[in-house]
């Protein structure tokens, strides 16, 4: 990890992580109207549905690390943050 950012940077860029999860989520249901809308059901359930697996879950690869753990895990990174901050 890149230990020459300051404090305030490594929140920024935790804070543009959270954006960008919920913006995925937003996007996903934007994309089931739409399926809804045109009534699609080829569309809703494959492209739709492997989309709401990877927004419900914060992963589509790996169980172990998601974007949501990933956020907590740099939240609460002590090394990256240094103990006063926690």
């Amino acid at each position: 990890m890149n230990y020459k950012l300051s404090k305030d940077e490594k929140l920024d860029l935790i804070e543009n992580l959270e954006s960008l999860n919920r913006d995925l989520a937003e996007t996903v249901e934007e994309i089931a109207w739409v399926c809804d809308q045109i009534d699609d059901g080829n569309a809703r359930a494959y492209l739709v549905a492997p989309l709401q697996v990877i927004v419900e879950s914060g992963s589509w690869v790996s169980r172990d690390l998601s974007l949501p753990q990933w956020i907590k895990q740099l939240r609460e990174d002590e090394e990256w943050f240094g103990a006063e901050y926690l």
